[in-house]
């Protein structure tokens, strides 16, 4: 969900599932679903987010006054397995 959606909340209101869903920025069945606030858009007046952000996303909250309750998530980093040394040939 992009940041310029929270405007259409109430200020100082804490951004969590019930609330996205009684003001119809989300659908009903996304209750039990994953949802990451990203940083597209400017927020006009604070909130306090209780769900995942971007970096992007975080900072904006912050400079318009609001809080951060979870730490920004991370792009998760793709793991290359660690090569083996061969054994030494005989």
């Amino acid at each position: 969900l992009n940041l310029k959606h929270l405007n259409l909340l109430p200020k100082n209101s804490t951004v969590d599932h019930k609330i996205l869903i009684k003001h119809n920025l989300l659908p009903k069945e996304a209750e039990n679903h994953p949802v990451k606030i990203l940083g597209d858009g400017e927020l006009k007046h604070p909130v306090k987010v209780a769900l995942p952000t971007s970096k992007s996303a975080a900072a904006k909250i912050k400079k318009a006054g609001g809080k951060v309750a979870l730490p920004p998530t991370k792009k998760p980093v793709k793991k290359t397995p660690a090569k083996r040394d061969k054994p030494a040939k005989k």
